[in-house]
């Protein structure tokens, strides 16, 4: 069975602005020797099952999973014993476990821009994020990558390390610069979606931004099993900014598996310009997968597409976090997927643990729809949107919170002459089951939510064009890679 594997992540290249790339294929790259094995449901365990084969008895697994009934492990073993295991009952699949290398290019600078996106939808001219100040307090967001620059100032002392299933950087560090990209949109100060958020680094791929498969499958296990200790009563989420073509067995189940724990997992779904339909784990049931727009509101031309997706987000040239302490920008759906999981932890702030699957239907239900240009026949033209301006941006009516009960916008009371207006946020009609997003204003009622400038911008009333030090441009190549899966 032929098959590919994909990952969404960049490396800087320095070479000229380039302009709607497409992926470029590379060579595969299997491990020799090492195999992903999963079991079957009804096995009890897998010490178990290695206690009763002689050739594997006397071996110890490099890796072993289990989650409720998820079972597997991964283990060197010769193409022979491979074989073998095939025919065995227990065994669910045998599949080889291999590196995932990564490829980009540098193209020109600009602002960022999809935080007033989230919140002010298309074609709005305001470049202010309008946000409700719970700001997903209370929620821990495991970032399964490159790893994460936890010291970042901007993450103020949110962001801690977690775990490393890197065998070959020899550091917990974040040396690639994806990760932290990846982080800063989900929760940092100044470019996060939610800013109350914890943000657990969970490291999986190195400084080459190459990942071997049952780390990532590693990160998954561990981080449902963290969960389950580390307080965070309102929710967890999981971001995976990567993924493969073909049946991914061991991560479908290891996504199922903590969906059945409660765990929202948002999915980045390629940048191939094909069907995602087989793309794991963005074609995963219970994953909430994610397509990317630019800031012209067009579908991306690089992303996957498909009747799997559930949400189109901010993608093309976004501004976030680097490990140096300064900013990068870069291109993909590895960078809209963070905008979902940031939603989905600003959501669970309102009303605690949810059904991941119902959390991903809240935040399609909350999109505005059919307002994406050029998105492919059989996917869903829904653009991500937090809610904080109310129905009006979704193309209904909105009711008006009279202006002196705003708060304060970009320093400016919504009272005062010439102050901005935002803020009206009806949540009484909405979808039924939707959070009723507690603390925004509802009808005449004042709340407490937050509008800031994001970085680079001008402020309100200025001419002059925004800067942003320290930042670099990448464009995604998202390399596709061939391996066997033995069944």
């Amino acid at each position: 069975m032929h098959l590919s594997i994909l990952l969404f992540s960049t490396l800087a290249v320095a070479v000229p602005f380039a302009h709607d790339l497409l992926p470029r294929s590379a060579e595969p790259s299997i491990i020799p020797g090492s195999y992903i094995i999963t079991l079957r449901n009804h096995t009890s365990s897998v010490a178990s099952f290695l206690a009763s084969h002689s050739f594997l008895s006397s071996r110890i697994p490099d890796r072993t999973y289990e989650i409720d009934s998820f079972r597997g492990f991964s283990m060197l073993l010769s193409a022979t014993e491979a074989s073998t295991l095939t025919q065995h009952p227990v065994i669910r699949s045998v599949e080889p476990d291999m590196l995932i290398p990564a490829h980009a290019l540098t193209t020109q600078s600009s602002p960022s821009w999809g935080l007033p996106k989230l919140s002010q939808g298309p074609s709005s001219p305001s470049r202010t994020y309008t946000y409700d100040t719970s700001a997903g307090a209370g929620t821990c967001v495991y970032v399964i990558d490159t790893g994460v620059a936890v010291s970042h100032p901007d993450f103020g002392g949110r962001a801690i390390f977690g775990a490393n299933f890197e065998p070959t950087d020899g550091s917990d560090e974040d040396l690639a610069g994806h990760g932290t990209h990846v982080a800063g949109t989900i929760a940092s100060s100044t470019y996060g979606v939610a800013r109350a958020t914890k943000l657990i680094a969970v490291k999986a791929c190195n400084r080459r931004v190459t990942c071997r498969y049952q780390d990532i499958v590693s990160g998954l296990t561990w981080a449902t099993q963290d969960s389950k200790t580390r307080g965070c009563d309102k929710g967890t989420v999981v971001n995976l900014s990567l993924g493969g073509w073909g049946t991914w067995v061991a991560t479908k189940e290891a996504v199922n598996a903590a969906a059945a724990n409660g765990i929202f997992v948002a999915v980045a779904a390629g940048n191939s310009a094909k069907d995602a339909s087989d793309v794991y784990p963005a074609s995963a049931p219970n994953a909430c997968t994610v397509a990317a727009s630019d800031s012209d509101d067009s579908f991306a031309t690089f992303s996957n597409f498909g009747s799997v997706i559930d949400v189109i987000a901010p993608g093309v040239q976004i501004q976030s976090l680097s490990p140096s302490g300064g900013t990068a920008i870069m291109s993909g759906t590895s960078m809209a997927s963070p905008h979902i999981a940031g939603l989905a932890a600003y959501l669970l702030g309102f009303e605690g643990s949810a059904d991941p699957v119902a959390l991903c239907q809240k935040i399609k239900d909350r999109a505005i729809k059919d307002k994406v240009k050029n998105v492919p026949n059989g996917t869903n033209n829904l653009l991500a949107y937090n809610g904080a301006q109310g129905e009006a941006r979704r193309g209904a009516a909105a009711p008006t919170t009279p202006a002196s009960s705003l708060p304060s916008v970009d320093g400016q009371s919504a009272g005062q002459t010439g102050g901005q207006t935002g803020g009206q946020v009806d949540d009484s009609s909405r979808h039924s089951g939707l959070p009723s997003f507690g603390g925004l204003p509802t009808g005449g009622s004042s709340g407490s939510f937050t509008s800031a400038p994001i970085a680079g911008f001008p402020a309100p009333g200025n001419t002059g064009q925004g800067t942003s030090n320290d930042a670099f441009w990448y464009e995604l190549d998202w390399q596709r890679f061939s391996r066997l899966v033995i069944f």
